[in-house]
């Protein structure tokens, strides 16, 4: 196991044989690469057989043993090495040989998962696709499409059981990589009383597992006229009336997520007097090699019933808003950003006996390395929401917590991602594109809320200041017109990394407090004061003397 997936600062356990018995010695390797035989023997043999070459072994060790060369198993993203020497060893030392060729491999996995149980459809569970139907990618690296089209008639209102991805990408020349591209179908639903989403999951062509990032089912508006029959670009969304009241998300999958249930008391409502008759899929892939020969019919797949159960359930979007005003300054190994939701937000949205929030699915693009969401009452901090040490967004999954949290009308979330740009000698953005930033959390609660979204960014206001200082210290005449611009053209250097750095953690929020309808809460949201934490959580480790 590695924080980053290399056999650098590995935890290893190493295994080889003598006749028919089998070593097992707990190792470590250096930051660069060199084996080492740990001092304190954590890793314990268990069980073993020895059949001709195939070798078999049981073992055990804590997950945390607090040794500082040991890694620490937690509840996040867990990196699995392999390392299959080309020769019999006969010590740990032999692997540093020179010359010695060995077969490496790592995996991701979640080693600490709730076992929270999957209750079983009712007799009348129903289904139907949300698609797009032969879209034909453009040769972009970022690019967003967006399709209407109507969905069959359901009989009342229900709650979805289960949602399935459908992922069915078609190549019609070389395989010379894939291209990064956004995928919207709005389709019209048309029930008149409730039914109930109770799961969904991925499907997807076997294949084409490294191309879908990942997708996103949105509930719209009614208006038929603006809506139906839209088969066009995404970008611009905000201004296009066909597309701007698609904000109530019902369902969202990243990389790394198999089929999500909700549990046997909640479920996702879909109809009723008034509500919404489209959703729009909203679908992510990668494709930076720019093909065009990809056409592209994917999908997901909603169970569902009309026998409801107790609780209506909701998804909430926490983090930062994804705009340039989000920045990540070039050549930083361990940059963190928050965004909040403060508690004048959960007080206008929440409803006054809170919500229950019993899973969460953590999202970044390519440079974020850990996400977490700390949870705060009247100052107070509480047992956190939600961590993943070793994130990738690779490897997401909507994941069910080791308990439900009670969010309260006036608590704050605060949600804050890790990114490493040692690589990148530019600036990287908020934004849509793959090598922009995202930092999100999906949390998944019941009873269902007005409040779709609760971010934030920095304020515009100390934004405009900021710039205005830098540019003032460097002798620019005049500074650019966008944040966007104004970002890529200051000069990036440990002074303007750290003044940055202090406007992030100590200036003015602009804050998004969205409800499921798209409209914004009524109130002030500009130029609000960071929340804080007067008494900070102070976990122990249980470690022996």
């Amino acid at each position: 196991m590695s924080d980053d997936g290399t056999l650098r600062k590995a935890d290893l356990v190493v295994f080889w044989t003598e006749g028919n018995s089998v070593n097992a010695v707990d190792s470590w390797t250096d930051s660069q690469g060199h084996f080492r035989t740990d001092n304190s023997q954590d890793y314990h043999l268990i069980n073993y057989t020895v059949n001709n070459r195939k070798v078999s072994v049981t073992f055990s060790r804590r997950f945390d043993t607090c040794d500082e060369r040991d890694y620490l198993i937690d509840s996040g993203t867990t990196n699995l090495l392999y390392i299959l020497p080309e020769y019999d060893i006969t010590a740990v030392s032999d692997l540093n040989n020179v010359g010695m060729r060995m077969r490496f491999g790592a995996k991701r996995q979640q080693l600490l998962k709730t076992d929270m149980s999957i209750p079983p459809f009712p007799p009348d569970v129903r289904s139907f696709d949300v698609r797009v139907n032969q879209a034909r990618i453009p040769p972009e690296e970022t690019t967003y499409w967006c399709k209407t089209q109507p969905l069959p008639t359901l009989p009342a209102k229900v709650h979805v059981l289960q949602v399935n991805f459908q992922i069915s990408l078609l190549f019609s020349g070389e395989d010379d990589g894939c291209n990064l591209f956004y995928s919207n179908p709005i389709i019209q639903l048309q029930i008149s009383d409730v039914i109930q989403i109770l799961q969904y999951e991925p499907i997807i062509t076997p294949g084409n597992e490294e191309t879908v990032h990942h997708m996103t089912v949105f509930l719209c508006g009614n208006d038929l006229s603006s809506t139906a029959g839209y088969d066009g670009p995404c970008e611009g969304e905000e201004e296009r009336t066909e597309l701007k009241t698609c904000k109530h998300v019902i369902a969202a999958w990243a990389m790394g997520a198999q089929a999500f249930a909700y549990p046997e008391e909640a479920g996702i409502p879909l109809g009723g007097p008034g509500a919404s008759t489209f959703a729009m899929i909203e679908i992510h892939y990668n494709n930076p090699q720019r093909r065009n020969d990809i056409v592209d019919s994917s999908g997901v797949r909603f169970h569902y019933t009309p026998t409801l159960r107790r609780h209506d359930a909701g998804i909430m979007e926490l983090g930062l808003r994804y705009l340039p005003s989000m920045a990540i300054p070039p050549r930083q190994d361990g940059y963190v950003i928050t965004g909040y939701c403060p508690a004048k937000c959960t007080s206008k949205g929440l409803p006054a006996g809170g919500i229950q929030v019993f899973a969460s699915q953590l999202h970044t693009h390519l440079a974020g390395t850990a996400v977490w969401t700390k949870h705060v009452r009247g100052g107070v901090e509480l047992p956190e929401l939600n961590r993943d040490n070793h994130y990738s967004t690779m490897f997401e999954g909507i994941r069910p917590l080791r308990r439900k949290v009670t969010v309260l009308p006036g608590d704050v979330l605060m949600t804050s991602c890790k990114y490493n740009t040692a690589s990148r000698r530019s600036v990287t953005l908020g934004g849509y594109g793959i090598h922009d930033e995202m930092c999100l959390n999906y949390i998944h609660y019941y009873p269902a809320s007005p409040l779709q979204a609760c971010k934030s960014v920095a304020a515009a206001s100390a934004l405009d200041r900021f710039f205005d200082v830098v540019y003032s210290l460097f002798g620019a005449s005049s500074k650019p017109p966008n944040v966007a611009d104004d970002f890529s053209d200051m000069p990036w250097n440990p002074l303007t990394t750290a003044y940055l750095t202090s406007l992030y953690r100590r200036g003015p929020i602009d804050v998004m407090c969205q409800k499921t309808s798209g409209a914004i809460f009524e109130g002030k949201w500009n130029d609000i004061e960071q929340p804080d934490i007067q008494k900070p959580q102070n976990p122990q480790r249980m470690c022996r003397a």
